[in-house]
């Protein structure tokens, strides 16, 4: 195999091979059929997605001859031509004796099965995932469309050494006016303050907040925020009272005694206080995937110097990297980035030499905005940040080349005369969607970078045994499985990170560790994400 032998198919070449697809699956359903021979030479056939608004200026005339574009009828909103289509992916076994020809096989990457029958049916523009959880704020975490918006009202957001408490705007107009309140919290009136209770470390702490302590933020949220807790120790069990009239510190129960002493039902946030017979609400934060979860963990950034201290980046060394020492980070679905991005990082980080302009290899991406400009500029922040003086490379696949992922992306780098030595990319997929002729070949081309001293560094997943999403089958991802690659997961701070700072026999001889360490990602532990491989 040589990486010349694949044809780069055009977005004009669409309807093509759109139509060749067809003819392969009629084979693969009619081998004995009256259809059209396909090429003898074709093994494996990849045809691109079908482009975005491709069909949308088609008349009805037109719309019904451009398979697979369909004519929708309807009012001014729907009616008109349209087409949703993510390519074929056709392979054919090998030839056995007893067979006249050989056996043909096609899907949708899209499919609700795919190869080995696996459920994992996904809009075409969500099958590349993202790897690392997002961010979350005071923004996006009212977004999330898995809750019941009328029973969790009010949030818990991670601080460093404290979380912030917030709700929306709705319950800072019912302060005054309680014909504001929704239905379920009429009972609590027009609460003239609150007492938080939570746990920390097998601790209950009650904390009292007025109306006025909480500060305005985007989109009519409101939030305070409850300093003085440990970071990387879990906060739990946070309950609110609301009180009808303004209380004093002295008010709040004694140390090691809930305040908050919160009844809630099975299913519901909303109960009532055995204490003083309060309305009451449990708080719960969210998840990066938008779940509710009952419990967070105040954490601190981590500082460069610490990163670098964990990756055991000596200061002898020195942190400037060698300018032969060329790196690439991999980008696909037209992510972006802007260059004023990553000087602003490396000030904020205080490395002083500015960062070379990223080159852009191949696709540079839509326009910088909040839809495309995730993991590819934290990518490409991220790699500057820890070897700064490299030369870096941003190399983008455009969707319509190939499969539009990673085997596009594995030819372009082994048909570049001098591509970057080390490799990063940060999105997968699911094996199971692939046949074992595209697996093969995506293999032969990772192997070939490697045969050339090239390193490809892939991250393992977001969530654990599974490529994709967060169920607990085993689903093994199809560029981290290779064995030409390096599969890399993710860790975090913690003060439990090493067994042995734990044991006496440690402590009796070099002392107690003062330092974090480093874990793997585990929501258990109150990461945003579980790290797979």
């Amino acid at each position: 195999v040589t990486h010349r032998d694949a044809v780069v198919m055009e977005v004009s070449d669409f309807f093509k091979t759109h139509r060749l697809g067809p003819v392969l699956r009629e084979i693969e359903h009619n081998p004995s059929g009256n259809h059209p021979k396909p090429p003898e030479v074709m093994n494996l056939l990849i045809t691109p997605s079908m482009p975005d608004g491709f069909c949308k200026n088609f008349s009805e005339s037109e719309c019904s001859s451009h398979k697979p574009c369909y004519w929708q009828p309807g009012n001014k909103t729907d009616k008109g031509c349209h087409g949703e289509f993510a390519g074929w992916i056709c392979w054919r076994e090998p030839m056995e004796a007893v067979r006249l020809a050989a056996q043909w096989h096609c899907f949708e990457p899209s499919d609700i099965t795919g190869v080995n029958g696996s459920d994992l049916g996904a809009h075409r523009q969500l099958r590349k995932r993202r790897r690392r959880g997002r961010r979350m704020d005071v923004v996006t975490v009212f977004d999330g469309k898995k809750q019941n918006n009328s029973m969790l009202q009010f949030r818990a957001l991670a601080r460093s050494g404290g979380i912030k408490l917030v709700f929306k705007e709705v319950f800072r107009k019912h302060l005054a006016n309680s014909s504001h309140v929704p239905r379920t919290f009429q009972e609590n009136h027009s609460w003239k303050s609150l007492e938080v209770t939570f746990t920390q470390s097998s601790m209950l702490q009650n904390r009292l907040f007025m109306p006025d302590d909480f500060v305005s933020h985007d989109n009519g949220i409101y939030g305070a925020d409850i300093f003085g807790l440990q970071n990387l120790r879990r906060v739990s069990q946070i309950f609110v009272c609301f009180n009808e009239e303004r209380h004093d510190t002295g008010s709040l129960a004694a140390g090691g005694r809930a305040g908050c002493q919160c009844k809630v039902k099975s299913g519901s946030t909303v109960g009532h206080d055995a204490r003083q017979g309060r309305s009451c609400q449990q708080v719960w934060a969210t998840t990066p995937l938008e779940e509710a979860s009952d419990s967070v963990l105040p954490r601190a950034p981590e500082a460069l110097a610490a990163l670098r201290r964990d990756l055991a980046i000596l200061p002898s060394i020195g942190f400037e990297a060698h300018p032969s020492a060329t790196q690439a980070v991999g980008q696909f679905n037209d992510e972006a980035f802007m260059q004023e991005d990553v000087m602003k990082l490396h000030r904020a980080y205080g490395l002083t030499k500015p960062p070379a302009n990223v080159t852009v290899q191949g696709e540079d991406g839509l326009v910088d905005n909040i839809a495309t400009a995730g993991e590819g500029s934290l990518d490409i922040q991220t790699i500057t940040s820890l070897a700064p003086g490299a030369p870096t490379t941003w190399w983008g696949v455009h969707q319509y080349t190939l499969d539009g992922f990673m085997l596009a992306y594995a030819l372009q780098v082994n048909d570049h005369p001098a591509p970057p030595l080390v490799h990063s990319i940060s999105w997968g997929d699911a094996e199971a969607l692939y046949p074992p002729a595209f697996i093969e070949r995506l293999d032969y081309e990772l192997m070939k970078l490697s045969l050339r001293g090239i390193t490809i560094i892939v991250a393992s997943g977001d969530n654990g045994n599974s490529a994709v999403d967060t169920h607990c089958s085993f689903m093994s991802d199809v560029i981290a499985s290779s064995p030409w690659v390096t599969a890399v997961g993710a860790t975090m701070p913690s003060l439990d990170s090493a067994p042995y700072c734990l044991a006496d026999a440690f402590h009796d001889s070099l002392g107690s560790c003062d330092e974090f360490g480093q874990v793997t990602c585990s929501t258990e532990e109150g990461a945003l994400i579980t790290s797979s491989g």
